[in-house]
């Protein structure tokens, strides 16, 4: 066997030595890390096991640990004391419920206590409007390694904070679901965090202006049908190192901001997200201003991103195969694009009716056209480089400032730019080489 044959090996062998099967004479060992106060079981044929969960929570006390053997359990569960929720197998502990019209818009597990903690269950409904798991009113909590199928699969708002929300598979039933519903227009929904969940054809819904300091990280929103991560009036939010695939024959944007109440918008970090297949827009935001859009790869999009926004800051980001890379309208000082790569694209970069941003240090190659500036004035390009565009610059009724770009070639002549009103503006003092 070569070394390759033995690494591949020895680390196949270290992962079945490390899954350890959740059975009646482990449960124990199973999560000593999350164990806390008494156990108390449910289901599988020990004597004393109790046969619904929320007998067990009433007969529980604070810091005890609930564990459920695998099994369909058709209940209702409120949680509303600190307990470890834990399910055996979150394939096979199946917690569902089925009932009138009324009943089935009310949540499967509601938790509204502290510190609760919930992993390895399915938990599903099937009606339309149904939620999953309901968090209220609670902070501290951590919802892990479940699967969550609903209309609304996780609801989290009414001053819950500081919560987790990892390694979970949620999904839609109807096209027009959510994954995660996070915060509410008047509460303080803050300092929550995200991360390294699978949303399967749905995505996140995120709202109002309390909702505030939380973190959506490494997470893979697959095949989306519509808006992946739609954000309403939010601010100071961090989105990082997602993975967003939209599903070509449907309309789908990856990232949305947008405002119904001016003024309460802005100040989010979208960093480091790979988007691609998103019919619309990779990323897009309509709100006051001040997000900061840097290290993202947007790839085979409509839009790369079409940013409606003041004070925007949008830097070290790579655009290609889209039809337009980067849609800019009404920016205004000091917006800054820098360092960014828009290739392969039908126009790299479109600007509508700004003033006073700066562009530098961006590479525009291969697209029809480079930039388009339509009823600008007072833009400042410089130190961008220009490599293989069919047509580099083209301006309509608008006068910008051009300084030090690069233009496919050394030029020790000032480079012409034609446009219409006025007809031609020049690159004074072209780069001699790529900045």
């Amino acid at each position: 066997m070569n070394r390759k044959g033995i690494a591949i090996g020895v680390i196949l062998l270290f992962i079945g030595s490390s899954v350890i099967p959740v059975t009646a004479n482990n449960i124990e060992k199973y999560s000593l890390s999350t164990s806390r106060g008494n156990w108390l079981y449910v289901g599988g044929s020990g004597s004393g096991n109790y046969t619904k969960i929320q007998d067990a929570i009433d007969n529980a006390t604070t810091g005890d640990t609930i564990f459920v053997f695998a099994g369909h359990y058709h209940e209702r569960v409120n949680v509303t004391k600190t307990l470890h929720l834990l399910g055996e197998n979150k394939s096979t502990t199946i917690l569902y419920h089925e009932g009138n019209e009324i009943e089935q818009l009310k949540p499967i597990l509601s938790i509204c206590s502290d510190g609760a903690m919930v992993s390895n269950f399915t938990v599903s409904q099937t009606s339309e409007w149904s939620i999953c798991i309901n968090l209220s009113h609670a902070s501290n909590c951590c919802i892990s390694n479940n699967i969550l199928q609903g209309s609304y699969a996780f609801f989290m708002g009414n001053s819950s904070q500081n919560n987790e929300v990892c390694y979970n598979t949620l999904n839609s039933i109807i096209g027009s679901g959510i994954g995660v519903y996070l915060g509410e227009p008047s509460t303080d929904t803050s300092g929550n965090i995200i991360h390294h969940n699978h949303f399967e054809k749905t995505g996140m819904f995120i709202r109002g202006k309390y909702t505030t300091n939380n973190t959506i990280c490494d997470n893979v929103f697959d095949q989306c049908n519509s808006t992946a991560i739609l954000n309403e009036d939010t601010r100071n939010n961090t989105y990082a190192r997602n993975i967003i695939i939209g599903d070509l024959t449907a309309y789908v944007t990856g990232i949305y901001f947008k405002t119904i109440q001016y003024g309460f918008t802005g100040g989010n970090l979208v960093c480091d997200n790979i988007i691609t297949n998103c019919s619309d827009c990779g990323i897009a935001t309509t709100v006051y201003g001040g997000d900061t859009i840097t290290g993202n790869l947007i790839e085979h999009c409509g839009y790369g991103m079409s940013i409606n926004e003041n004070y925007v800051t949008i830097k070290n980001n790579t655009i290609r195969y889209c039809s337009v890379g980067q849609d800019l309208r009404f920016a205004d000082r000091p917006s800054i694009l820098e360092g960014n790569l828009y290739d392969h694209c039908f126009e790299g970069i479109e600007v509508r009716e700004g003033r006073n941003v700066t562009f530098t240090r961006n590479t525009i190659s291969n697209n029809t056209l480079g930039i388009t500036n339509t009823m600008t004035r007072n833009h400042y390009f410089f130190s961008n480089n220009f490599k293989d565009n069919k047509i580099d610059v083209f301006q309509q009724i608008s006068r910008n400032q051009w300084l030090h770009n690069y233009w496919d070639r050394p030029r020790l002549l000032p480079k012409p730019i034609f446009g219409y009103l006025p007809f031609v503006q020049f690159d004074w003092r072209p780069a001699l080489q790529p900045n």
